[in-house]
């Protein structure tokens, strides 16, 4: 009994002449899609994506801190093996010979389509045939994350599906080729974020497990076991050794449960998008699709992948919300389970008249989500150039503290007095947090809530300016009004990031200024406005400015 997924009964695989067509066909809409996703990430200069502006932030800073003695004085580079440099090591190169926000969107780009190629590629290592299913990611690629701005993890696992790929596809050549090759996608995989290198192993440790599984029982020989495990073992040396030189090794470790509630809206993660009525389209459709398939006995799920789905879903139940200064774990878990579904799932819809309907359907609701996707986007563009006008208003490589105007306990539910379209479902802190670092982008400004812990990030304060830096955390105006910033919400040690701050800053960025509190509740700190928006105020502190500036 051979061991290739062709062979083994339970996949109740076709020949090529059936449902799943040739190559050619589906490349061509892989091509497509790559050009319908280039057309939505040209609707906006700055996409609407929390975490992203904050990190195209920290590339132009790199890039920038020779020339412009204004980010030298209050930055530096500080690089270490961190396992999340994949924007750095793409966009820099390519920002060298096009404008940033470009360079940016390329690699957005990147990032969508690693999401259609890693499953792409997953199925036709188990099924031995190019299939149109994992086309079913497509509802995945602007999910929770992407939304989030977690690209560095996004791009990494989708190449961990590839490189698990490789790794099935050539199981019976050579094993030093495996090897070699293996361990390069290990390391790539490294500098793109753990949680991608966790996939990896995940991955092939579930192929080989079934694959032993399978021997007939007068073959299994512990060693068939236990030699591929250290193959796989050897793979992750170097970035293990990488890791342990990082800070990210001796991170305080904390269980943060997040409750039943929020694991189940941690479930939606995948599809939960710009319209809610869509996210519920998607999930009753492709949730109750399967389920009827299944019952049909028209599904079918890669045997060799049931393991690494099993303990994925375990993964979700018993994780914490954050774990080793990463955020959202255990909704990342789901993320790894929709793409890993989608490239080890087969369906036989059976007659031509029930594919076309399922098709047509799937890809109405498709276009939909997209169409949305680039509204909103088109819309938050005008919405930046707001941001950025406000920062024109700013001297070059001056101090600016960013400020929420309503008061902590009313910004969980601030979208929803937020007017249209400026208000989304899945919003429920606001985004405009890391975007205000487009004033470090178009003003080398200094801002304390860019992430650039030290041993954390590729960049840090320069020395003089470490004891301003808050961790990304952004006060609010009654906290900044409240004597030496203390609150019941506030603890000690970051009340003593912002101590005195209207002597340590230039300028004071408020976000929604007219949805909170006025900068009078600031005194007798003397605020002078040089640009008032609706959805950002930028005040001088302690002197006339001269010129107020107005939308």
């Amino acid at each position: 009994m051979t061991n290739n997924a062709d062979s083994l009964p339970s996949y109740n695989l076709h020949s090529q002449s059936s449902s799943q067509g040739s190559g050619y066909p589906i490349l061509v809409a892989y091509a497509a899609v790559a050009v319908l996703l280039i057309f939505i990430l040209s609707t906006a200069t700055v996409p609407l994506l929390a975490n992203y502006v904050n990190q195209l932030a920290r590339i132009y800073i790199q890039m920038n801190l020779e020339s412009d003695p204004a980010l030298a004085a209050n930055y530096r580079v500080d690089l270490s093996p961190l396992p999340n440099l994949a924007m750095e090591i793409i966009v820099v190169p390519l920002a060298k010979i096009l404008p940033l926000d470009v360079a940016g969107r390329i690699f957005l780009w990147l990032v969508l389509m690693a999401q259609l190629a890693g499953p792409a590629m997953l199925h036709r290592a188990l099924f031995k045939r190019w299939s149109w299913w994992p086309l079913l990611a497509l509802f995945f690629l602007f999910n929770t994350h992407f939304y989030a701005g977690f690209v560095n993890a996004m791009i990494g696992i989708a190449l961990a599906l590839l490189a698990a790929a490789f790794w099935i596809g050539f199981r019976e050549r050579s094993w030093a080729l495996r090897l070699i090759v293996g361990s390069l996608f290990a390391v790539a995989l490294y500098f793109c974020h753990l949680f991608a290198v966790g996939t990896y192993l995940l991955l092939l440790g579930s192929y080989e497990l079934v694959r032993f599984i399978q021997l007939p029982s007068a073959e299994r020989r512990l060693q068939l076991l236990i030699q591929p495990a250290l193959q796989i073992g050897f793979q992750v040396i170097v970035p293990a050794v990488l890791f342990f030189m990082t800070h990210l090794s001796r991170s305080a470790f904390v269980y943060d449960f997040p409750g039943w509630s929020n694991k189940a809206v941690a479930l939606l993660g995948p599809f939960i998008g710009y319209n809610l009525i869509l996210d519920v389209l998607t999930v009753a459709a492709l949730g109750g699709g399967m389920l009827f398939l299944g019952a049909k006995r028209k599904l079918q799920i890669s045997l060799f992948m049931l393991p690494a789905l099993g303990i994925l879903i375990v993964l979700f139940l018993v994780c914490p919300r954050v774990f080793l200064d990463t955020y959202l774990v255990d909704a990342r878990f789901v993320y790894i389970a929709a793409l890993t579904l989608a490239g080890s799932v087969h369906i036989n819809l059976g007659s031509k008249t029930w594919k076309r309907v399922v098709v047509t359907g799937l890809g109405i609701l498709i276009a939909a989500r997209f169409a949305f996707v680039g509204m909103a986007w088109a819309q938050y563009d005008k919405d930046a150039q707001e941001y950025r006008k406000g920062f024109a208003a700013v001297e070059h490589g001056s101090k600016v503290l960013v400020a929420h105007a309503m008061d902590r306990s009313a910004l969980r539910f601030a979208w929803k007095n937020l007017p249209e379209p400026r208000h989304f479902e899945w919003i429920r802190i606001l985004a405009l947090d890391d975007q205000m670092a487009l004033g470090v982008i178009d003003k080398s400004v200094y801002m304390p809530n860019i992430h650039m812990e030290p041993g954390k990030h590729p960049i840090a304060p320069a020395e003089g300016t470490a004891d301003l830096l808050s961790g990304g955390y952004i006060p609010t105006l009654e906290e900044l009004g409240t004597p030496d910033m203390r609150s019941s919400r506030v603890t000690e040690n970051v009340a003593a990031l912002f101590n005195y701050w209207n002597e340590r800053y230039d300028y004071l960025a408020v976000i929604y200024p007219q949805y909170g509190r006025s900068v009078t509740s600031l005194a007798p700190v003397e605020m002078t406005a040089v640009y008032e928006g609706d959805l950002i105020a930028v005040y001088r502190i302690g002197r006339d400015s001269g010129t107020t500036e107005s939308n």
